[in-house]
């Protein structure tokens, strides 16, 4: 395995693991043809840092 060495291993800017949402702090929702849409979300996580995930990440932060 070309990769064998980084299996089981979590990565130090693994935002999505390691660090529990707080509260969620800001949302962009788009309408579009009477259709509501959500853009982008912030978060804060434990370490008190913002975090902006867009639609490709909603289901990676386990909300």
């Amino acid at each position: 395995q070309f990769y064998g060495f980084a299996v089981n291993q979590e990565s130090a800017r693994d935002v999505y693991s390691k660090r529990r949402i707080i509260a969620v702090t800001e949302l962009k929702i788009t309408e579009w043809h009477s259709y509501k849409h959500l853009d982008w979300i912030t978060v804060r996580r434990d370490d008190d840092k913002l975090y902006k995930f867009k639609e490709g990440d909603f289901k990676r932060l386990r909300i």
